[in-house]
């Protein structure tokens, strides 16, 4: 139905008219499918918090500004010891495990962060333990950058794209909470 000028009309293109035909034909013979979505998650803050760093000499460490964490309300908590002797908590967000399930049978889904591998490796091994993830970035995988507060490690998305043997990053997705990851990503049409 359309409405004009105040008054409702039918529309004539509806029901079996020949444009309607028209637009039913072109869905059945539509191209190819679009290449599916590769998903690239940030790990820290994005999916887990690590607090409570410790030196092997069980020395305590600051590492980054901590912020407020409520164990409880469905937050799993975490304890791991580093390869090096480091320990430290890691607080699984809620919703966690469901959210990676999905998420890596839905999508080519890997993990893209900037903590050094040793850490990194470790919290992944933690929480996926079911090995669903197409594979793991770490600092090493990142750009580092000279900035005004010290040194940036920032996601170029042709490192996943390399990975998952795309030639451009058009079809890769990143989640981040940091907006410096979206720099390099500045011609990428989602960014």
């Amino acid at each position: 139905m359309l409405r004009l000028g105040g008054a409702l009309r039918r529309d004539p293109r509806a029901h079996g008219a020949p444009l309607g035909r028209a637009l039913r034909a072109g869905l059945s013979s539509r191209p190819e499918a679009p290449v599916p979505l590769v998903v690239a998650l940030d790990m820290d803050e994005c999916l887990i918090h690590c607090t409570g760093f410790s030196q092997p000499s069980g020395v305590p460490a600051r590492v980054g500004g901590g912020g407020h964490t409520a164990e409880g309300d469905g937050i799993e908590k975490l304890h791991l010891r580093l390869a090096s002797g480091v320990t430290c908590s890691v607080l699984k967000r809620q919703g966690l495990d469901a959210f990676l399930s999905q998420c890596c049978d839905m999508f080519e889904t890997y993990v893209f962060t900037a903590g050094v591998e040793e850490y990194a490796s470790a919290v992944l091994d933690a929480i996926d333990t079911e090995r669903k993830l197409a594979g793991r970035l770490y600092r090493q995988h990142c750009r580092a950058v000279k900035t005004p507060v010290g040194d940036q490690f920032l996601k170029d998305l042709s490192a996943v794209a390399g990975r998952c043997q795309r030639k451009d990053v058009e079809r890769i997705v990143l989640v981040d909470n940091n907006p410096l990851s979206f720099v390099l990503q500045q011609r990428h049409p989602g960014a």
